[in-house]
């Protein structure tokens, strides 16, 4: 029996063998990224879209700090100016219906024609604005045509959002910091309203803004993927009101899907666990955003007779983009020996390189019977030869054996390429629909499966130990 020094000597051994893998996975989850404000820009306006989770994130001064480092390079800015933004908060984003885990925020502003890109990115320059700052080339105030009103419209119904409420803006210019009173808007409507129908149809979004001068108002589109977009960042806090151990399960699987190196068998599980546990707490708007997410990466995609019926309904119900899930290997074979490089006809750009593939085929056979032909003739004249001059005689009939010699090789080189190329089409299409085989075994008839490990340290008086975790 072994003593209790040697029992917590091995437990240190066995904690610091997986030292690597936990600094490996601490490294992993700090490098998710923290969640962005939803940006749609037209010609006229910028809308974002705040969540509570991406307003949150707005307090990150390190996003704010990188911003104006970059800006310093390409413009004229004072450095107190930027200090005083970085530390300045000109509206309480996580106030009134910003810290509501079912409202979605819009803020509505007008699009600078003198702004500064400062040649940052997206993450950066969404962060700034959502905070009500841009840097811009104004050298006076920038006189606009107050907003009045904005709306928001999905098909042909309207929603209606809370009250508009004003706030001011800044932009930092090489004359200094201008601060424009009432320039952004804020509303915020229901994320249900958002919600894909029943049936998983997803419809774009409009904004109709209203400005004091103008009778007609305008329109800004607001695609699906924007608002799926918002719908990811939501759900965290829909997984908030399940139970405990589900909503630890959930809040675990949004920060897999949440990570860069995220591979897509492994994101389509985490995925469907999200979708399927938020429908079996009745959650059905978030777990239709969720599946129906699933189901456009994977139109094949079908949930096993394991799943509670209402994961499945929604699965089922959801209109799928064009894709083949039949799989038939023989079929493959037989087209693609017949007709080379048509193997796999799915998609336009299939069929776009499965005709230049044949065009190529048939042209290698036409240039290898046009070269035999050649070889042929020269051949014929070779035999024919003749002449008073014996000399004279030879050096044509050299000449043209050696001509009839080269034709006959191109003609054995085009028909060499011509076969490569069908081979090629042929070994291409097989392994194509080989893994169409494999995917369509993994996708249809769905069954959950064990596709993570979490290993974690864990400790208490007198113990030392490590946890690990199966999804």
């Amino acid at each position: 029996m072994m003593r209790p020094f040697a029992i917590r000597l091995l437990h240190v051994v066995v904690l610091l063998a997986t030292a690597p893998g936990l600094a490996a996975a601490q490294g992993a989850r700090a490098a998710t990224p923290r969640p962005l404000p939803v940006v749609v820009r037209d010609s006229r306006f910028d809308v974002l879209f705040l969540t509570r989770t991406s307003a949150a994130a707005l307090d990150d001064s390190v996003r704010m700090s990188r911003y104006f480092g970059a800006c310093r390079k390409v413009t004229v800015l004072r450095a107190e100016d930027s200090v005083a933004v970085i530390r300045s908060r000109l509206w309480d984003w996580g106030g009134s219906d910003g810290d509501d885990g079912d409202r979605l925020t819009l803020l509505v502003t007008r699009t600078s024609p003198n702004a500064v890109g400062c040649g940052t990115g997206d993450d950066l320059r969404a962060t700034a604005l959502a905070r009500g700052f841009r840097v811009t080339t104004d050298v006076a105030y920038p006189y606009g045509t107050a907003i009045t009103a904005v709306r928001v419209l999905r098909g042909s119904s309207s929603i209606l959002p809370s009250g508009i409420e004003r706030m001011p803006t800044s932009r930092i210019t090489a004359r200094g910091l201008l601060t424009i009173d009432g320039d952004m808007v804020r509303v915020s409507v229901p994320i249900d309203s958002l919600a894909p129908a029943a049936d998983g149809r997803v419809s774009d979004m409009e904004i109709e803004i209203t400005i004091a001068d103008s009778s007609t108002a305008h329109r800004i589109r607001v695609p699906w993927t924007a608002l799926q977009e918002a719908w990811e960042q939501m759900l965290s806090d829909r997984s908030a009101r399940l139970t405990a151990r589900t909503a630890a399960e959930n809040r675990r699987l949004l920060d897999l899907l949440a990570r860069p190196d995220q591979g897509a068998g492994r994101g389509l599980d985490a995925r469907v666990a999200v979708g399927v546990n938020l429908s079996t707490a009745g959650d059905l708007a978030a777990a239709r955003a969720v599946l129906g997410r699933a189901v456009h990466d994977e139109p094949c995609l079908t949930l096993g007779e394991g799943f509670p019926v209402a994961a499945r309904e929604i699965v089922s119900a959801v209109r799928r983009p064009a894709d083949r899930c039949r799989a038939s290997m023989v079929r493959t074979l037989l087209q693609a020996t017949v007709v080379p490089g048509l193997g796999q006809t799915r998609g336009t750009t299939r069929k776009a390189i499965g005709a230049l593939v044949l065009g190529a085929v048939a042209g290698s056979l036409f240039a290898a019977r046009s070269a035999n032909a050649d070889a042929k003739a020269l051949h014929a004249e070779y035999l024919a030869v003749d002449g008073l001059d014996p000399a004279a005689t030879a050096r044509l009939a050299e000449r043209l054996y050696d001509r009839a010699e080269s034709r006959r090789l191109d003609g054995r080189r085009f028909v060499a390429v011509g076969a490569a190329l069908w081979g090629a089409s042929l070994a291409e299409a097989t392994w194509t629909e080989f893994r169409l085989t494999r995917r369509l075994a993994r996708v249809q008839d769905y069954r959950a499966r064990v596709s993570t490990a979490n290993v974690v340290p864990a400790s208490g008086p007198g113990r030392v130990g490590v946890a690990l975790t199966l999804f």
